[in-house]
């Protein structure tokens, strides 16, 4: 349904001077541009309205999702620029290792947005549903200013230890520029001032680290770190709540096509889904500290132990423990409702023996009452909201004489998000606010191993056993499966839709993925060049694991749709002169 046409661009430069035979200076500069464009492919036109089917999940005819242009969603052209440099200076001596330095980056995205007839339909088993209504042409565009200042030191104060200190300055300070977007099907010509603070943050965080050779003789190791991080920064934020952006781009009305001629007309569309749509209210906004002050950008806390040891020369162990916590996490508060705006209500779920509780009453749903729907004023704030990841590493290698070589290790893990005391609005959000990622489901194996042969070949495997994809449904209820419950019609009106996740999150997977990956090589020189031959074999085993699969319940629920690629044999020939 879309052509895209990608275009980069990257230059840098790198400079170093050894002043003395301790001190250094060292200093780079980038420029990078990338351009990409989203155009119909040959033969959509731009009468081809974007379809959506409920009952199976399919989008077709056209792409029509939301106001950026990225791969899947609607027409148009992003451009993206950045500039950055950085500058350090180190300074070594017998026990200290110290180096300071700047980063500093510029860096600015503008995009363009069109969507076919500036709407989207939506059909259930083939009958027009609903439609979405978009605030298009679209245009966007966001700066942003990233410098950091950093010192860090490696300080041996004993023979046995070593210390790593250090500590960083992040300043990030974005803008959207003034802008002007053209008229469209449902909005006239629109123009946006400049916006500053989007956002305006300062953080300091501090990273500490040391190893300890704990038996003084090189080869068992305890090493720790814990350090404090941010995201770099890019225009990111700056974007998502630029003017064009924090307006209502988008609304969606229930739709009865009495006439059967696939034309949305007013007489037969529902109430807006927000009543600011077509106006320039801004509808989304952030709160002081959300958008600027010192720390209180989104962070994550990352800590680590762990200790290596060598059993025997050329093969090592190592085992390790992993944390990671994040803090400054938002929400979302629409404060035109709140939760007793809300009408709870009951669905029977589908009596299905794949489905856990198939059958069983589902409950915690929920309706906003009909004199509050379509009023929004977001504000998006920080909320008591917890994301923690717990994790364990153990792995081995080893070298032996004759040149072979094996590793391996598991890597497992449990990730805990916690939202229950962040649902705002809709007490629906507390269904599956808790969840947890299960070590199961974060649990890899692997183990690589080379082996030399006679007459100089070489032989390689690698083996890994992965978790299988999380298995979901989301089913989509009619308000005829709702009002029963719910004593009245769905406040978006009697054909509106409303789409419901049938198994928490996390609890059912697919089967582990395990892969077996072989190769034979040999090495020869011929007239002072070297030509490397290798047969390889790609998934030896012939699995056919599951990658992706359909999530929409209905006939096609869990039909795959993505495979491990079959049994693939390679020739290939690489020369080196």
């Amino acid at each position: 349904m879309s052509f895209h046409e990608y275009k980069q661009d990257i230059s840098q430069v790198t400079w170093s001077y050894p002043a003395t035979s301790r001190l250094l200076f060292d200093a780079g500069a980038m420029y990078y541009k990338w351009d990409f464009f989203a155009d119909p492919n040959t033969g959509v036109n731009s009468s081809d309205i974007a379809l959506v089917e409920l009952a199976n999940g399919l989008t077709f005819n056209a792409r029509a999702f939301s106001n950026t242009v990225f791969p899947g969603r609607s027409y148009g052209a992003l451009y993206e620029d950045q500039y950055n440099g950085r500058f350090a200076v180190s300074y070594v001596t017998g026990s200290h290792n110290f180096k300071t330095g700047l980063f500093w980056m510029y860096a600015s995205t503008d995009h363009e947005t069109n969507t076919n007839g500036d709407v989207l339909y939506t059909l259930l088993n083939g009958v027009p549903n609903s439609i979405t209504q978009f605030a298009t042409p679209g245009v966007n565009g966001a700066r942003a200013v990233n410098t950091a200042w950093y010192a860090q030191d490696q300080w041996k104060p004993t023979r046995q230890l070593t210390l790593n200190l250090g500590v960083r300055l992040d300043m990030l300070n974005g803008w959207s520029p003034e802008m002007d977007a053209p008229a469209g099907r449902w909005v006239g010509a629109r123009h946006y001032p400049r916006t500053d603070d989007l956002p305006n943050f300062k953080d300091l965080s501090p990273r500490l680290g040391f190893a300890y050779d704990l038996f003084d003789n090189g080869k068992t190791a305890l090493k720790a770190s814990l350090g404090r991080y941010v995201s770099i920064g890019s225009t990111s934020l700056a974007a998502a709540n630029s003017p064009s952006q924090t307006e209502v781009f988008a609304t969606t009305r229930t739709w009865n096509d009495l006439n059967r001629d696939w034309t949305s007309q007013e007489s037969e569309l529902g109430l807006s889904s927000n009543r600011a749509f077509g106006t320039q209210l801004i509808r989304t906004r952030l709160a002081d500290d959300v958008r600027k002050g010192f720390g209180n950008r989104e962070y994550n806390w990352q800590a680590s132990a762990v200790i290596e040891h060598e059993l025997r020369p050329g093969l090592a162990f190592d085992a390790g423990y992993f944390r990671t916590w994040y803090g400054n996490l938002t929400v979302t508060d629409n404060v035109a409702v709140t939760p007793a705006d809300f009408q709870e209500f009951c669905v029977t779920g589908p009596s299905d023996s794949r489905l856990p509780g198939g059958g069983e009453r589902i409950c915690g749903l929920y309706d906003v009452v009909p004199s509050r729907f379509g009023q929004v004023d977001n504000l998006i704030i920080q909320a008591d909201r917890s994301e923690v990841y717990n994790g364990i590493d153990v792995n081995m290698r080893g070298r032996f004489p004759n040149g072979a070589q094996v590793a391996g290790g598991v890597s497992t893990g449990q990730t805990v998000t916690d939202n229950c005391n962040a649902a705002v609005d809709s007490p629906e959000a507390l269904r599956f606010c808790k969840q947890t990622l299960p070590f199961a489901a974060q649990t890899n194996f692997r183990i690589y191993g080379v082996y030399p042969m006679p007459a100089d070949f070489s032989v390689s495997a690698t083996f890994q056993d992965l978790p299988g994809i999380d298995v979901s449904a989301d089913h989509v209820l009619t308000n005829a499966m709702i009002a029963p419950s719910l004593g009245r019609d769905q406040a978006a009106g009697a054909r509106a839709t409303r789409t419901v996740q049938l198994i928490e999150p996390f609890t059912m997977r697919e089967d582990r993925r395990r892969q077996l990956d072989l190769r034979l090589s040999r090495a020869f020189q011929i007239k002072g060049a070297r030509v490397l031959g290798t047969f390889e074999v790609f998934n030896a085993l012939n699995a056919n694991s599951v990658l992706r699969l359909t999530t929409r319940y209905g006939a096609a629920w869990l039909r795959p749709n993505e495979i491990v690629v079959g049994r693939l044999l390679k020739i290939g020939t690489q020369i080196t002169f």
